[in-house]
């Protein structure tokens, strides 16, 4: 995963830089030519045989080049870091206490499953399939079993006195 990051920010690095390195190479000729046609006389004509090539980049022109590369790449790397990472200032705010949990987990084969589902102090019943979620039915919450569980218990204990 990371290589072939790597060499994304690479080839968008190089498709950026492209025309400025090209632009910067036009420029350094046309000064250039523009440099041997003010040395030279104007009586004298130049033969076609003797054109030279272009000449470097000046320093000025690698140094501009230099920094769109840096550029590109800051811009690369903190591309890639929001996206793994997230901005800074979303990730506080799921930090506190998650109130959904899922408690237990059935497999009835063929994709499907039932699931039990704490919600605060709720607890549900899904049936989950491939199309889709079905709410089936509320259960009890561990504190209203514990409250039905002593009224059974009194009650029980009052029909056998």
């Amino acid at each position: 995963m990371r290589k072939q990051a790597c060499r994304l920010a690479f080839a968008a690095i190089l498709a950026l830089t492209w025309p400025a390195v090209m632009e910067a190479a036009e420029m350094s000729a046309v000064q250039a030519t523009e440099e041997q046609v003010t040395a030279q006389p104007t009586t004298t004509a130049t033969p076609v045989s003797s054109v030279s090539s272009p000449p470097a980049p000046s320093m000025d022109d690698l140094g501009r080049m230099l920094g769109y590369m840096v550029l590109v790449g800051c811009l690369a790397f903190f591309s890639y870091y929001f996206l793994k990472h997230g901005l800074p200032l979303y990730r506080g705010r799921n930090s506190g206490e998650k109130k959904l949990h899922v408690l237990e987990m059935k497999s009835l084969g063929n994709r499907q499953f039932l699931l039990v589902v704490g919600y605060e102090d709720q607890r549900l019943l899904l049936g989950v399939t491939p199309g889709k979620i079905d709410y089936l039915c509320p259960l009890d919450s561990a504190q209203s079993m514990t409250a039905d569980f002593s009224t059974m218990l009194s009650k029980t204990t009052q029909q056998e006195a």
